[in-house]
């Protein structure tokens, strides 16, 4: 199976995007603009996983991994 990702801004602006071909894995990687800064660094993002080719039965997986400034 191939997916793509498309992560967006909270307004719908496309920031980031992983269109890997099949069998390899996409992954992209989003940072806050005041990211470490001593002010909250949370922000708001949507996430597109979309299908683009192939056919399997097999499950897949979405990881969300982040950091905390300070750890």
């Amino acid at each position: 199976m191939d997916y793509d990702l498309f992560v967006y801004s909270g307004c719908g602006v496309l920031i980031q995007s992983s269109a890997n071909g099949l069998g390899q894995t996409d992954q992209v990687t989003v940072t806050a603009s005041n990211e470490c800064a001593q002010v909250d660094s949370g922000f708001d993002y949507w996430v597109e996983v979309r299908y683009a080719s192939g056919a399997s039965c097999s499950s897949w997986t979405l990881t969300f991994e982040g950091t905390s400034c300070g750890s």
